[in-house]
């Protein structure tokens, strides 16, 4: 994708009370001029007064909230943190700009530009599966962005507890906390080391055993910033999982040690409060080398154990996917450089029938890209959310250049890809265009003439290219048959009796594919299921059906139309049922509960010709709604 401006608008005037800046949304309208999905805002401020930084919320209707920060005279681009919009060309929507940080009465300058989505990742993914191709696989790839990592660095449910102390009367309390987000890049990918790296925030809060009440007040609460490096894994058991292994990490400044009972501190056997800040200290030191003879050095390789991490690759249906290699590669969104990991697979098709999907009801679901992608984001709840400060260490890291701070393009940033090669998709496709059956038709013409026809028909995948538009496939169909009429007495005896052979072909028949991610409510209470599918669409022609004679002998010849009119229902019947029985490939299918946290919810296509087809959809997690 390139850049592309939806809609651009020119603000000016005065700042009013307190500072801000306001446009009425009823008078600021742009009618979109083709289908497009709306990602982001570029604003440039332009005040009196120099370097300052300005804060800006951008409303689109019907429910599009973007904001971020400005500095004067320099332009900003920023996304909803959850949501995105698909544009119906002929759509009008309405705009608003509200912005900050101004002295009253002074001249203000706006500029906005609507921008549409703008990422490389469906290219890049391109790439990758003609990487893989070269190596003579049928490849599949899942891409996840940095961005979405850090929405899978969450605190446990359960944090770890365990005595502690020289004396038998402590209990420590263990958890590793993210930094506020989506304030702040917590996580970022590390493709020269092949590493995760996310900053947190280590907690001990240390309590009395003995204490008898379900929240026992802290006797102490010791916060350390950290940071952790890890190394993505596909770990082989029963399945294929993806896990963090712990690599290093280290303590960012000095930890905060908060006493509050500074007498069960000494009767746990520290003795002072020196002698506790030097064993905590000493705590902090096997934590971060991991260190295998303490018992606190379990608590970040644990902690990056149980992080909720994808898992679509083994609920793949009708084929298995083979774990092949990591690729870290660069995506650009929105123009900034944003580090992806792509798991890359060998597809093999198990050639089985299509499993049989019954369709439950249930509500319709705008996840399959047919209408808009408006979800009922709180966006400026989570916007307005405190958080601790970002460590001055990863402050530095940032305004280096060497990360990108991915967070005011949230959204966009955090788009996942799976990607099919042509060859692959062609494997999985030909069980589900398969298609035959036998049938045996008759019927009586003037009680004297009796006709019958049996037939078999065989369809099958003749050919499958990615074009620019979409997946299109040519079906090959042929089949054979006898058709038989005779005359009969009143005793229903044949006086008279012709067979032939005939022939069946179709020409003109084709389906074509198109990529979709769609949710579907279950019978269960409170789960959704979740489906990459390729959904179809077949246009059939008229079956040809030819007899193996030159001319029709009597009585076939009074027969001859029936024949070829029950041959072509039946035929144009059965690939009918199987068009909208099976052709839709669910590629992908898992359960989701709606109080767990990953999500993957439909944006965009893309298609590459002859190469490989992409879908993109927003990966995050719920936690953090």
């Amino acid at each position: 994708m390139v850049e592309s401006i939806i809609a651009s608008f020119r603000f000016e005037g005065k700042a009013g009370p307190f500072g801000w800046f306001d446009t009425p949304m009823s008078t600021n309208t742009f009618t979109a001029q083709s289908d497009v999905i709306l990602s982001a805002s570029r604003v440039t401020v332009v005040g009196q007064i120099n370097e300052r930084s300005h804060e800006v919320t951008v409303s689109i209707s019907p429910g599009m909230s973007m904001r971020g920060v400005a500095m004067d005279k320099k332009p900003a681009i920023f996304s909803s943190i959850s949501t995105f919009a698909r544009l119906r060309q002929g759509d009008t929507c309405e705009v608003s700009l509200s912005s900050g940080g101004f002295q009253e009465g002074e001249t203000v300058v706006v500029t906005l530009d609507v921008l549409a989505l703008d990422t490389t990742v469906g290219e890049v993914t391109r790439v990758v599966l003609q990487e893989a191709e070269a190596e003579g696989a049928n490849a599949v790839a899942f891409g996840i962005s940095e961005a979405s990592f850090g929405h899978f660095i969450i605190p446990h449910r359960s944090p770890t507890s365990l005595e502690i102390g020289p004396v038998r009367f402590l209990l420590v309390k263990l958890n590793v906390k993210p930094l506020s987000f989506p304030w702040f890049p917590i996580a970022y990918l590390d493709a020269d080391t092949e590493e995760l790296v996310f900053a947190g925030n280590l907690e001990m809060v240390f309590t009395r055993i003995e204490d008898p009440s379900p929240f026992p007040p802290a006797v102490a609460v010791v916060m350390a910033q950290v940071q952790v490096r890890c190394r993505p894994a596909m770990v082989t058991t029963t399945n294929d999982t993806l896990q963090l292994q712990f690599r290093s990490a280290e303590v960012l400044g000095s930890a905060s040690i908060n006493i509050t009972d500074l007498a069960a501190i000494i009767l746990a056997g520290f003795g002072t409060e020196e002698g506790f800040r030097q064993a905590v200290a000493g705590y902090l030191n096997d934590i971060v080398i991991s260190s295998k003879t303490s018992p606190l050095g379990f608590v970040i390789p644990a902690y990056l154990e149980s992080r909720p991490l994808p898992d679509y690759w083994h609920r793949a249906i009708n084929m298995r996917l083979d774990f092949a290699d990591f690729k870290y590669k660069v995506v650009h969104v929105h123009g900034l450089p944003i580090t992806y990991l792509f798991l890359v697979f060998t597809m093999h098709s198990l050639g089985l029938p299509p499993p049989c999907f019954c369709e439950e009801p249930g509500p319709i679901t705008k996840d399959d890209g047919d209408d808009t992608i408006l979800s009922a984001d709180n966006a400026l709840r989570l916007n307005t959310r405190q958080g601790r400060e970002l460590p001055d260490e990863w402050k530095k890291v940032l305004k280096s250049g060497q990360r990108t701070d991915y967070t005011p393009i949230l959204a966009p940033a955090q788009l996942a890809a799976f990607g099919i090669s042509q060859n692959a998709f062609r494997e999985v496709a030909k069980p589900y265009a398969r298609a035959g059956d036998h049938q045996n038709k008759s019927t009586s013409f003037n009680a004297a003439v009796y006709a019958s026809v049996q037939f078999s028909w065989r369809a099958e995948l003749e050919s499958l290219t990615i074009e620019a538009d979409g997946i299109k496939a040519v079906i090959d169909l042929s089949g054979e048959g006898v058709a038989k009429a005779a005359v009969r007495d009143k005793c229903k005896r044949d006086v008279l009796s012709v067979s032939e052979r005939l022939r069946i072909a179709l020409q003109d028949s084709s389906i074509s594919w198109r990529l979709a991610i769609k949710t579907t409510p279950k019978e269960a209470p409170r789960e959704l299921e979740m489906s990459i599918q390729a959904m179809a669409t077949a246009r059939l022609g008229t079956p040809d059906v030819d007899l193996d004679i030159t001319g029709i002998p009597p009585p076939l010849d009074q027969a001859i139309n029936w024949f070829i009119e029950k041959v072509i229902e039946g035929v144009k019947g059965g690939l009918s049922k199987a068009a909208s029985d099976q052709l839709t490939i669910r590629l992908v299918t898992m359960n989701e509960l709606n109080d767990s946290s990953i999500r993957l919810r439909y944006v965009h296509h893309e298609f590459f010709a002859g190469e490989a087809a992409v879908v993109l959809g927003h990966l995050f997690s719920m936690v953090w709604r």
